[in-house]
């Protein structure tokens, strides 16, 4: 009997302690639904020994932005951060629906086997008591019939459209003989299941093929590419198919496939101006109202708009001197509105901007505007204000002038 009771008591402690825990995540999901996403490494395959680059997606599946976020590369073998400063990386904000591009440099341990082995990584949001783990995985291979991308160098790294990029693609030969008819092949298209979607690239050369007709053993070759972004593109991270095909000495064929991430990403052209200025003489208050305008080929996301609340050249009577615009479309605009207080008939306004570009990266600007009142604003309206009067004054005369006439007319008859 007693142990029947022992045995329940433990049970609903058990019971007890498993609530916290579904509590806890279901906060870290109300916030955001975030995942990764292994975009590349290099050299692929890797080899023992080698110090790869890995370059992964942090995504935001959720509807709202995930603040704060910070991200950490575990070593787990047989990997180790190359540089064990930068094993966190912390995330300012990763919108819905969008993702963060990181790269880190990780060394893989010279005694390690060949086959996939997974990389850890850790994040959450700041605050947050739960984390979210993820193991990515990557392919150790030892020295086969066998070629790998060694390095891949794109020039510029961000590509805005309408412009040109050079892709350069080092491919070794890491067997100990000699590869033959190697043909590397850079699709501008991609396909997912059935579904083949073209990529916003162009080749600048009528082929998209290069040809080495033979590698020796341990030697190098560049497998050059120039191409163009379409001037429509919209800024994201794409990833371009690379299909790698050869052969062995005996005769075997092999085919290999790959992809490289490339980034397009339209240059920020944020302007602004005063739009209107209310109060047209010194101590008089009224609003002043900034055009924020967007002339760039890329969303602007996130904006805060900001003036200083301290100011010999005005008083600021608005609630706060910080104000959240919000996102600001390729060609339009948004404007912000402060309820000041002039000092002086001219002066300039310091209008700090904090914002993400396309592809979440922080941006701050500061804007110098000059600022003048215009007594023409108040001359106007009181000019109009003594018209109104004096016809309304004329509009009472003429119909008691035409009533006392009407009057006078009777009398007669």
């Amino acid at each position: 009997m007693n142990r029947t009771i022992l045995i329940e008591m433990i049970t609903m402690i058990l019971a007890m302690l498993a609530v916290p825990s579904l509590a806890l995540n279901t906060l870290v999901a109300d916030n955001a639904d975030l995942s990764t996403t292994l975009l590349r490494y290099t050299p692929n395959p890797a080899e023992p020994g080698d110090v790869v680059d890995v370059y992964i997606l942090l995504n935001n599946d959720g509807s709202v932005t995930a603040r704060n976020v910070i991200f950490e590369m575990a070593d787990s073998y047989p990997f180790s951060v190359e540089d064990a400063s930068k094993r966190i990386i912390n995330i300012p904000a990763v919108p819905g629906q969008e993702e963060y591009l990181l790269k880190y440099r990780v060394r893989i341990n010279k005694n390690a086997e060949e086959g996939t082995s997974y990389l850890k990584v850790n994040y959450r949001i700041d605050g947050a008591q739960t984390s979210k783990s993820d193991q990515l995985s990557i392919d150790i291979l030892t020295n086969d019939a066998s070629i790998e991308i060694s390095r891949i160098e794109i020039s510029p790294e961000s590509v805005s459209p309408g412009k040109e990029a050079t892709i350069k693609l080092y491919l070794k030969n890491l067997a100990d003989s000699k590869l033959r008819d190697l043909t590397v092949t850079i699709d501008t298209t991609r396909t997912l299941g059935s579904t083949t979607s073209e990529l916003p690239f162009a080749h600048m050369t009528s082929s998209k093929e290069r040809h080495f007709p033979e590698l020796t053993a341990d030697e190098t070759v560049v497998a050059e590419y120039r191409i163009v972004v379409e001037p429509d593109a919209v800024s994201d991270v794409y990833k371009l198919p690379i299909t790698l095909t050869y052969s062995d000495e005996t005769g075997n064929d092999y085919t290999k496939n790959d992809e490289i991430g490339l980034v397009i990403n339209a240059d920020i052209d944020l302007d602004a101006y005063i739009d209107s200025v209310e109060p047209c003489c010194i101590e008089q208050e009224g609003q002043m109202i900034i055009r924020l305008v967007n002339r760039g080929l890329s969303e602007i996301k996130l904006l805060t708009a900001e003036i200083s609340d301290e100011s010999d050249d005005y008083e600021l009577f608005s609630p706060s001197n910080r104000v959240y615009v919000g996102n600001i479309d390729s060609d339009d605009y948004e404007t912000v509105t402060y309820d000041i207080q002039a000092m002086k008939k001219e002066f300039t306004v310091a209008l700090k901007v904090d914002y993400m570009d396309s592809l979440n990266n922080p941006k701050s600007e500061i804007f110098q505007l000059p600022v003048k009142l215009n007594p023409q604003n108040s001359q106007s309206s009181t000019g109009t204000v003594w018209f109104v009067v004096i016809l309304v004054v004329i509009i009472v005369a003429f119909v008691w002038w035409r009533r006392r006439k009407k009057k006078s007319k009777r009398r007669q008859g």
